[in-house]
């Protein structure tokens, strides 16, 4: 399909500048940890897939200034990445749109919801307390490959 953007600004990016804001004011006492979720998509080629993309790399774009504003606050903002996961709507997906089981991942298979909820669960621990800024990829090597 072309590029629609009122499909774009309607995915959620107005979304994710809203709550940002209300979460770094309410943090602003106790410190703590956000994790947007972001998308694979945001960084590799993604044929008429712009109304996805776009806002996807928009809130990469977003933790990286909000991680700089916020840090002086003991606010850690970071995103998580995914890329194909083994859920109903993607598997769907990919049912719809037989092309799209070619994706090139280097695992050789999607991974699992837990895979990547372990990654969030991360960086919102005292583990990952010096990371932030961060888009962290959790694709398989997908958007290296």
């Amino acid at each position: 399909s072309r590029f629609n953007p009122r499909k774009l600004c309607a995915t959620g990016y107005i979304g994710y500048l809203v709550d940002m804001d209300l979460a770094g004011k309410s943090y602003i006492v106790t410190g703590g940890a956000i994790v947007a979720i972001s998308s694979a998509a945001a960084v590799i080629a993604n044929p008429y897939g712009a109304e996805y993309s776009a806002p996807k790399a928009g809130i990469n774009g977003l933790v990286r200034t909000a991680a700089i504003e916020y840090a002086n606050q003991g606010i850690r903002i970071n995103a998580i990445l995914p890329g194909a996961t083994d859920t109903p709507l993607v598997v769907e997906a990919m049912a719809r749109n037989p092309r799209n089981t070619g994706m090139p991942i280097p695992m050789k298979r999607m991974a699992s919801p837990g895979e990547v909820a372990s990654s969030e669960v991360w960086l919102l621990s005292d583990s990952a307390s010096y990371v932030t800024g961060c888009c962290m990829c959790v694709d398989g090597g997908m958007t290296v490959a």
